[in-house]
């Protein structure tokens, strides 16, 4: 019961390869308007100031994140096949089988019951506050 149809198999893997394809091709979209808007920045921090002053900031912590991006695709293309064959069936297992491992399961039905042994707090007295006036009229409120 737990073993995936051949089909199921298929639509699984396609889905998790147009994942990776959306990550490329987002790191390709973010590294064109990275280099767009880094050549314009700096083009105009030059003309502007005759040197490059305030431009370098923006360029470099938005290279940042493109670098980022681009190691995180780099993790994706490394990631052998039998790698991520491990990782799905691992990851089906534990949703097929939550609790097969009893070690692994806690017991909190003792804890649950004693609660009910133990004698209930004191209520406060709120009767004071509750004869609090209101220094506005709920009228006058939006």
């Amino acid at each position: 019961m737990n073993e995936n149809s051949p089909i199921q198999e298929k639509d699984l893997a396609t889905r998790e390869a147009q994942k990776r394809v959306d990550k490329i091709k987002k790191f390709y979209k973010s590294l064109t308007s990275w280099a767009g808007t880094s050549f314009f920045l700096i083009a105009l921090d030059l003309f502007m100031s005759h040197g490059i002053t305030w431009s370098k900031f923006p360029v470099f912590f938005w290279g940042i994140a493109v670098a980022m991006q681009f190691f995180d695709i780099l993790r994706l293309q490394r990631m052998d096949k039998n790698w991520e064959d491990r990782m799905l069936k691992k990851q089906l297992d534990r949703q097929a089988l939550p609790n097969s491992n009893p070690s692994e399961t806690e017991d909190y039905s003792d804890d649950l019951l004693r609660r009910g042994d133990q004698p209930e707090k004191e209520k406060a007295d709120l009767s004071s506050f509750r004869k609090l006036k209101k220094p506005w009229k709920d009228e006058d409120l939006v």
